[in-house]
């Protein structure tokens, strides 16, 4: 599981980890640690308590995960045929440019 998720949706309502960990009673180093993703596997209890204390479902939280995985999947491909193409440098920083346009739409 994608645990940027959790924290987006955190930040998203202007919920401190501090109070995260209040609300769903789960310790802000275990927050800490599913947030930046050195916990991929968080027990569905653990789940339903931030669910809950996020105002949210747990399948919400997992669908959500499901499709960043999806997305950063895409993302490393794109990379990996950017990398093996003979593209010059600068049709790099072209594409680059391109992406900073689109991010910004």
């Amino acid at each position: 599981m994608n645990g940027t998720v959790i924290r987006e949706l955190r930040e998203d309502k202007g919920i401190s980890l501090n109070k995260l960990s209040k609300l769903s009673g789960v310790s802000k180093s275990y927050l800490s640690i599913i947030e930046r993703g050195k916990q991929s596997n968080p027990s569905i209890s653990v789940l339903e308590r931030i669910a809950e204390a996020l105002e949210t479902e747990v399948d919400v939280i997992l669908l959500q995960a499901k499709e960043k995985e999806k997305v950063d999947d895409k993302i490393i491909s794109l990379a990996k045929q950017i990398k093996t193409s003979e593209l010059s440098d600068e049709n790099i920083k072209m594409f680059r440019d391109f992406l900073d346009i689109l991010r910004k739409n």
